[in-house]
């Protein structure tokens, strides 16, 4: 990002969060709809998400997603059966499908028709989604594969059946030897990422999900590849 966008990037989260809540989506939706710099919005999504308590306000923005072009019985790529749709964020939708080819379900994560319209912010996704796949550790989400589907990049990624911590919180605090718990699983998690490179850029509650008694991270997609002396 430029010092140019930078500037803009800051004014545009200060007219946002000086705002009353209660104005704030108006003032993301005339945003979203009237700056032209895919990076920007992205970029004030992600700041927002942080700075806000409850960011709930953040809706994806009507015709910009996925939504309505894939529903359930499809075939995405040839190869993935949709059963469902599990999520929908800022970047995309996830569903959960039937990977044909192996017999197994995972889930696939459709990205939003905005980031196809900036070869820039495009190239830089899958680069960084190609770099993310080098993980593999079990407190990791793993990714499976990168593709396209009617012009719209998808990831297929393991099926993971839990509850974000964000959601687990919602209940009240954990106790403090869950806490402990997770927190080593978290540690162990990124360790295994920045052993091959890799940094996670968005790391927050919601990116983090409860399966049974292990804590997995979430969206490595948005990772940073870390060039070595050794690399270069």
């Amino acid at each position: 990002m430029t010092p140019k966008q930078w500037q803009k990037l800051q004014a545009l989260f200060e007219e946002v969060t000086q705002k009353p809540p209660a104005e704030r989506l108006a003032v993301m939706q005339r945003i979203e709809a009237t700056e032209e710099d895919p990076i920007l919005r992205e970029e004030l999504r992600r700041l927002v998400e942080h700075a806000e308590p409850d960011a709930s306000f953040l809706k994806p923005i009507p015709g910009i997603l996925s939504a309505g072009t894939i529903e359930p019985g499809d075939l995405v790529a040839g190869r993935f059966e949709i059963i469902r749709l599990i999520g929908r964020g800022g970047m995309g939708e996830v569903f959960e499908a039937l990977d044909q080819k192996l017999g197994e379900r995972v889930a696939i994560k459709v990205i939003a028709r905005e980031f196809t319209l900036d070869a820039g912010l495009l190239e830089r996704f899958y680069r960084e989604v190609q770099s993310a796949r080098r993980i593999s550790h079990p407190n990791v989400c793993r990714i499976h594969d990168l593709g396209e589907h009617n012009g719209m990049p998808y990831l297929s990624m393991e099926l993971l059946e839990g509850e974000t911590l964000a959601k687990r919180l919602e209940r009240g605090p954990l106790p403090l030897e869950q806490w402990e718990e997770y927190a080593q699983q978290l540690f162990d998690g990124l360790r295994g990422a920045h052993g091959v490179g890799i940094v996670h850029r968005d790391l927050k509650p919601s990116n983090l999900m409860i399966v049974g008694s292990r804590l997995v991270i979430l969206d490595f997609g948005l990772a940073r590849a870390v060039v070595t002396k050794d690399d270069s």
